[in-house]
Formats: C-alpha cells, structure tokens, sequence
C-alpha cells in the first residue's frame, strides 16, 4: 500500500511538471525586433554614380552598344529572346524586311542619317546583339542634329538624382527594391536620365532615355521620335513673355502703348530676356481700338544658327489668348 501511495505520488509530480512545461511553452518569450529587410542589400550609392556616367559617356562618346553591357541580366536575356523572336518572324514571312527598314529610314526612323548601312536584311541580321539593341532604342538618332559634335562635347551635368524602393513598372506585384535616377543636361537643353537598380549589392540600368536636339531615344518608349528643339520652344516662350508685358502696358495706358516702344519701356528690365540664340523685335499693325491686331512680335535666329524663326501674331491685346505662334519652318 505504502508503495501504491509512493507511486501515486510520483506521478502527481510528474504531471505538474509536464503541465508546467506546456504553459511555459506557449507563453510568447521576449525577443528582440528584427525589421524585415526589404528588396536586395543597396550597393555603394557611388557605384551608383559611377555606372550612370558610363551611360552618359557612351552616348556623348557615340559608341552606344556599351549600354547593353551595363542592363539587368534579366534586361538582357529579355532582348535577346525579342532578338530571337523577330528572326523567327522574318523566317516564317510573318515580317518582312520592307516592314523593318520602314521604321529605321526617313526623318523619325532608328537610323535616319544611315549610319549602319543597313541595305538588305543580311546586313540586319549580321548586327549584333549590342548593336541590335542601340538601334531598337534609336540610339542613331542623335544623328539628325547637325551639331551633335558641339551638343557631345558640351559640358554634362548632373541636375537631379534620387535613391529609394519602388516597385519596378514591369512588376505586377510591387515588390520593393533599392533604385537610383539621375539626370543629366547640357546647355543646348539636351537630357539623359537613367534608372538603376541594385541586385546583389551591385547596379544594374534597367532604363535610359534621351533627348539630343529633336530626337529623342532610349530603352523607354515615346509617343514619337521627334521632338521640338528646346531653343525653338525657349523662344516661343519668351515671345509669350513679350506678349504678356505688351499687353500690361496696353492695359496700364488705357487701351495704348507707350509713344516709344522698347522693351524697357513695356516693363521688360535688360538682360530679362534670354537672347542666347534668338533676337527679338515689335512690329506694330492695327491701332489701338482693335488691339493692334495684326502686330507681329518676332524671334529671329542669331548669325550661323540652323533654326526657325518663331512669330506671334497678335489678335487683340484686350485678350490674354489673343495671339497665335507659329514657326516659320
């Protein structure tokens, strides 16, 4: 009997021990906050820097095909499969050589100026991968400026930058990872901007685009390829400015204009304007009960400058939208 209550007794120990057991182990034990990584680890923010450069330096160096070099990986195999995919097209007649030389010939074509002399598709198909993909992004555009030696050799600079997560655009799901922007410009108003993205704890560009004088190009599409020369809408700007003190001064005498019209004498203070390509000059038509309708306010190219004069023609003075412009192209 003795040894039934001993063994009773043991067994009450034995269950308030596994009892304990179990509350302690479904009581949450403190621990330490560990924030959840997101994205890859971030490389060097100056790594960053220095592959936006060599984007930047291939296109001023006019040498292009290095871009291919410095994409995502995934960038990579994806334009070789659409490589692949347009040779299947060619062979099984779903796309002809007609079709691809009509988007790399004329003034908004890959190529306009022929520089890869691309005449027959064997000539296409000899293009390498590097080579293939500059002309896709139209690369061989900035051809179409005839001062594209003076526009490259300008000095860059780099005017904005950002670092951060996002989602890539091509990713449906949003998964965050570390990127980095910069953009470039010159003083001809030309651009470059560049996304990276660090995989790995390197950078890697998964986009560019430019825009040298009209064209624009890059890994990104456009709506078109031809742009207006920013100098052209820097003067058809500032015609709008002339536009606006004129009819101040119209509006400050009463329906008249100074006796002697200058641009001093309409509220434009010297070095206002920006007269680095363009000169500018009144014309008066009309009188002022009509508004002088029919005054011309024009931008006329400086000596040695391939570019179009810009005229606004005023309607009436007594309407802010009174004017229309036009270039004389």
């Amino acid at each position: 009997m003795r040894i039934l209550h001993m063994l009773f007794g043991a067994a009450l120990v034995c269950a308030g021990a596994l009892f304990t057991a179990l509350v302690s182990a479904s009581t949450p034990q403190d621990r330490p906050f560990e924030p959840v990584q997101m994205g890859e680890q971030t490389a060097p923010a100056a790594d960053l820097d220095a592959l936006a450069l060599k984007v930047l330096n291939s296109l001023r160096g006019q040498t292009f095909i290095e871009i291919y070099d410095l994409l995502l990986p995934y960038r990579q195999t994806s334009e070789a499969l659409a490589r692949e995919e347009e040779n299947f097209r060619l062979d099984s007649g779903d796309l002809s050589w007609e079709d691809i030389r009509a988007g790399i010939d004329g003034k908004r074509g890959t190529d306009p100026m022929g520089k890869l002399k691309l005449s027959s598709v064997k000539d296409y198909r000899a293009l390498d991968l590097r080579q293939w993909f500059a002309l896709q992004c139209g690369c061989w555009r900035v051809y179409r400026s005839e001062d594209v030696e003076d526009r490259m050799k300008a000095s860059w600079y780099a005017v904005d930058r950002h670092t951060g997560l996002r989602a890539s655009k091509k990713d449906a799901y949003g998964h965050l990872q570390p990127s980095g922007t910069l953009m470039f410009r010159n003083r001809f108003g030309d651009n470059l901007r560049v996304v990276c993205i660090s995989m790995g704890n390197r950078w890697y560009v998964e986009d560019f685009t430019f825009q040298v004088g009209r064209m624009r190009g890059g890994s990104v599409p456009v709506d078109s390829a031809e742009v207006a020369d920013p100098r052209v809408t820097n003067a058809r700007n500032t015609l709008k400015i002339i536009f606006d003190k004129l009819r101040a001064a119209y509006q400050a005498g009463k329906d008249s204009l100074p006796p002697t019209l200058t641009f001093e004498t309409i509220g434009i203070k010297p070095g206002e304007l920006d007269t680095k390509y363009y000169d500018y000059g009144i014309k008066l038509d009309g009188n002022k009960s009509d508004g002088f309708k029919g005054a011309k306010i024009t931008a006329t190219p400086k000596k040695g400058l391939k570019l179009p004069g810009v005229t606004l023609t005023v309607d009436s003075l007594k309407n802010q939208n009174g004017y229309a412009i036009r270039d004389d192209e």
